[in-house]
């Protein structure tokens, strides 16, 4: 977060990232208790269910996220944590049909020039190795000697693993 640094201008400052696992049901008969909510001892930050009236009786969908853990932003997920960080709220990921993945991403670093990845490692349990299909950098606006690369990636996963849906 920039934080000001006297005379109209802003330094960088930064108290780790936030890491939050989400799970995400496609299918339950049973709902959470409120006892496993974090205001009442639990390590449940929040959860939404709808229910699913085409499968008939107690079937929902919905999504729940667990306390976070908060991580070292220099070296969270990308290679070369020397070059600056992924700033978390900037990451996208979009698959198309063939399983190809386009993701933008902002490094945010401290020396001029240019900065990107190819290699995305330990999101959503995936590593993503690509290719860069587009990128520019700019200064951070009010801040001294703080620089935006903005990074566009198309890649595949490296590997196996990820969610499985059944059926094959």
């Amino acid at each position: 977060m920039p934080v000001g640094a006297g005379s109209g201008e802003f330094v960088w400052h930064t108290f780790f990232a936030e890491k939050s696992l989400v799970d995400v049901y496609l299918y339950t008969e049973k709902l959470l208790k409120s006892s496993q909510f974090r205001g009442q001892g639990g390590d449940l930050m929040s959860a939404s269910f709808s229910r699913l009236p085409a499968a008939g009786g107690n079937a929902y969908q919905g999504k729940v996220v667990y306390e976070p853990d908060f991580v070292d932003e220099t070296s969270f997920g990308d290679s070369g944590g020397t070059e600056g960080f992924i700033e978390c709220t900037s990451l996208s990921f979009n698959y198309n049909i063939m399983g190809i993945v386009t993701i933008s991403f902002t490094i945010v670093h401290d020396t001029p020039g240019l900065k990107t990845r190819t290699r995305l490692d330990s999101y959503g349990g995936q590593t993503f190795i690509g290719f860069v299909t587009n990128a520019d950098v700019t200064p951070i606006p009010n801040t001294v000697g703080w620089y935006e690369s903005h990074v566009t990636l198309m890649a595949t996963t490296a590997g196996s693993g990820g969610i499985s849906f059944g059926g094959g």
